[in-house]
């Protein structure tokens, strides 16, 4: 009978186990993420943005003593990509970027020159021409010898209500390395409570899976004005060296607009940042400056990269999200968006977990799945306890009729029973006495391979009730409670230095700066060029072999 019900429970079990198996992909795996790039750039995209750096100012030939840029000079503005590595406002970009010699900003003016030149005829080969004015050149101000203007903004994506808006804040360049020397700039704006990106200082090996995250520069004229990303797969796949420096070819493919962009692990953390690369995206042939050049610069500066309490909370609740516990990763998705209003990304998933029937406070859908497994444990150990008490109170319902036994008839006589009625004396037949033998006390009488029932205090027995039938399993859910769970709220632009204006403009608009005009006194340029400067266009500056920066080391 035991067996009867070890096999009914085992059946049981199965068929519950079953049923929370087909039921448990429902409920967790349809939020898995469909690739682990696709974590890690929701990891890394909070802390990503747009550079933009206009530059102003002439080119000088030295050999000739020619200027070149007539009255005005040329303006020309270049694009790039950041990353936050501190919520007070540090980005780390590539130096090139911001760099006022001839592979940054000084290339760029010297380019507008060349094609100046070679509009009028008298340059053939404009390559040639760029490096010769970039080795025997000069990219000046208003006086001579004087740096060059530069203008740095950083535009950033938040929610405002239902509306997409750009954060736009001025920037200035706290540090860098030279681009020959390590390509690596820190900036600073003036912002707190901003998203950051991880640093992994440490070194990456050959093979690991990257994204490499940026604004291509070849995509802003086919698609309208947006701050959204492009994340590029790849892998690392050497380590290179320039002047001592650590350097990661990586295979992601990259154009100019990306320079600077962070190069993250499958984690979200920063391995590197875009340096130089192919001019288009067939080539998959990049180079990465080292997160231990970045880790160095910051360093020199007593500047401690780390992310802060609302990016653990925005990673908290993207694993609950793809956990599939939606409950939970509203309430963390809550607990950012509490602390910082106008995050982007926590606004969007926390949409798309209460899309899937997530609210505060809610049971965690992992404890549902284990709550359905709990009673259907329960659910087969009662049924097989239950088989076994009914086979059970059937044999021993067989076996509480004594069977009677009669020696043979002797002849002439009747039979006088072994067992049942006694002998019957002359005279007549007694009447027999009503009902089975007398039991011993305590319960049924003994026969052969039976053993009596326990006895209740009010007769009968006692069945045997399993232990998982006495108790009750309860599952008991532990509140989860977010890192800064119901912090205060930052006001938009509360915490900013007086001294930045922030303005919040819809997508798609763009308002131009306000530059400083150049002093036009002090500037004797040369002959005027037949014609005007070209229209403006985006220059990355990598067109030249060397240059400095005062703000260098």
């Amino acid at each position: 009978m035991i067996r009867v019900g070890v096999r009914v429970m085992r059946r049981t079990v199965v068929l519950v186990g079953a049923a929370v198996l087909a039921l448990a992909p429902n409920l967790v795996a349809s939020a898995a993420p469909s690739s682990p790039e696709e974590r890690a750039a929701a990891l890394a995209r909070p802390g990503i943005v747009f550079i933009s750096v206009t530059w102003h100012g002439w080119v000088r030939d030295k050999r000739t003593g020619e200027v070149f840029g007539g009255t005005a000079g040329y303006e020309v503005k270049t694009a790039c990509t950041g990353a936050i590595v501190t919520p007070d406002g540090h980005i780390a970009t590539a130096s090139h970027c911001v760099h006022t010699g001839p592979l940054g900003g000084g290339g760029a003016l010297i380019a507008s020159a060349v094609a100046d030149l070679t509009k009028v005829g008298r340059v053939k080969d404009e390559a040639k021409a760029q490096r010769d004015l970039a080795e025997h050149g000069q990219a000046e101000g208003a006086s001579p010898d004087s740096p060059i203007e530069r203008a740095i903004q950083v535009e950033r994506a938040e929610v405002k209500g239902s509306e997409q808006v750009r954060d736009i804040a001025p920037a200035t360049v706290v540090d860098l390395v030279a681009p020959e020397d390590g390509d690596i700039a820190v900036l600073k704006v003036p912002r707190e409570h901003l998203p950051a990106v991880p640093v992994r200082a440490d070194q990456t090996p050959v093979g690991t899976p990257i994204l490499a995250i940026g604004y291509p520069g070849s995509t802003s004229g086919a698609v309208d004005p947006s701050l959204e990303p492009s994340s590029k797969n790849g892998q690392i796949s050497a380590k290179r060296t320039q002047q001592g420096r650590p350097f990661y070819e990586f295979s992601a493919a990259a154009t100019h607009g990306m320079s600077g962009g962070p190069v993250v692990d499958m984690d979200g953390g920063i391995v590197g940042l875009v340096s130089q690369g192919s001019p288009g995206e067939t080539q998959s042939f990049n180079l990465a400056a080292s997160a231990q050049t970045l880790a160095e610069v910051l360093q020199g500066k007593e500047i401690t990269a780390a992310i802060g309490d609302h990016d653990r909370d925005y990673r908290t609740g993207l694993d609950k999200y793809f956990e599939g516990d939606y409950d939970s990763a509203v309430e963390y998705f809550d607990a950012v968006l509490a602390g910082s209003p106008g995050h982007q990304q926590a606004a969007e998933y926390r949409k798309l977990a209460a899309d899937k029937g997530g609210k505060p406070g809610g049971a965690p859908t992992l404890l549902i799945v284990f709550a359905f497994l709990c009673a259907g444990i329960a659910i087969a150990t009662a049924t097989a306890g239950t088989a076994v008490l009914l086979t059970r109170r059937k044999r021993l319902a067989a076996a509480s009729v004594p069977a009677l036994v009669f020696t043979p008839t002797p002849s002439g006589g009747i039979p006088v029973p072994a067992q049942g009625f006694p002998v019957t004396p002359s005279g007549g037949m007694p009447v027999p006495a009503l009902g089975f033998p007398v039991t011993p006390a305590g319960g049924f009488a003994s026969g052969p391979g039976l053993s009596a029932p326990p006895v209740t205090p009010g007769g009968g027995f006692a069945p045997s009730v399993p232990a998982s039938e006495a108790t009750t399993d309860k599952v008991t859910r532990h509140d989860v409670l977010p890192v800064v769970l119901g912090g205060q709220p930052q006001h938009h632009g509360q915490a900013d230095a007086q001294e930045a204006e922030r303005r919040d403009v819809p997508l798609g608009q763009h308002q131009p700066d306000q530059q400083a005009e150049a002093g036009r006194t002090e500037v004797q340029p040369g002959t005027p060029l037949a014609g005007h400067p070209g229209p403006d266009q985006p220059h990355d500056g990598n067109h030249a072999q060397q240059g400095g920066e005062g703000e260098g080391r």
